[in-house]
């Protein structure tokens, strides 16, 4: 996983998306000095796959046992079946469960998910910082029945997303 990080190489701050704002004005980069777990990690799609792959065990990596024990201790959200896991959502999606976990900084979302059972994984960016952010596509990704959410947001020309 070489192009993910906290402070980025020039090479990888010349890849860097324009982030966003819900109403899709440009919006500047947020870097986080302090807390950087809390939004600062950065990473580009082919690594998060990378990262997918090693938690699913298809990639061999020396962290195999610390990504098994990041779902051991498992305690309900108090939502629905919902639980927590270190550093994972755990939720059901049709017959299977979902392993998640989203972010979102200053102009950007994201989402990584997998499914254990079915051994498959999704992995979602956008550079557009929204409430319904990038959720809801992941999972309908996972699992077509999942519901999408079609917010009404206002377009450049504008119209609105529904015209």
């Amino acid at each position: 996983m070489e192009n993910t990080g906290i402070t980025l190489s020039a090479a990888m701050n010349t890849r860097l998306a324009t982030g966003h704002d819900s109403a899709l004005e440009t919006f500047p980069n947020w870097d986080l000095p302090t807390l950087a777990g809390a939004g600062a990690l950065r990473s580009t799609a082919n690594d998060l796959l990378i990262f997918l792959e090693m938690a699913l065990g298809i990639r061999e990596t020396p962290l195999a046992s610390a990504f098994a024990a990041m779902l051991v201790s498992q305690r309900p959200t108090g939502i629905g079946d919902n639980k927590i896991g270190l550093g994972w959502g755990i939720m059901k999606s049709g017959d299977n469960q979902l392993i998640w976990h989203n972010g979102g900084t200053g102009g950007y979302c994201s989402f990584i998910g997998f499914l254990p059972e079915m051994n498959v994984g999704v992995a979602a960016l956008v550079n557009a910082s929204t409430d319904v952010g990038i959720d809801d596509i992941a999972q309908h990704l996972l699992n077509p029945e999942a519901r999408l959410s079609f917010p009404d947001i206002s377009l450049s020309q504008g119209r609105s997303a529904s015209d």
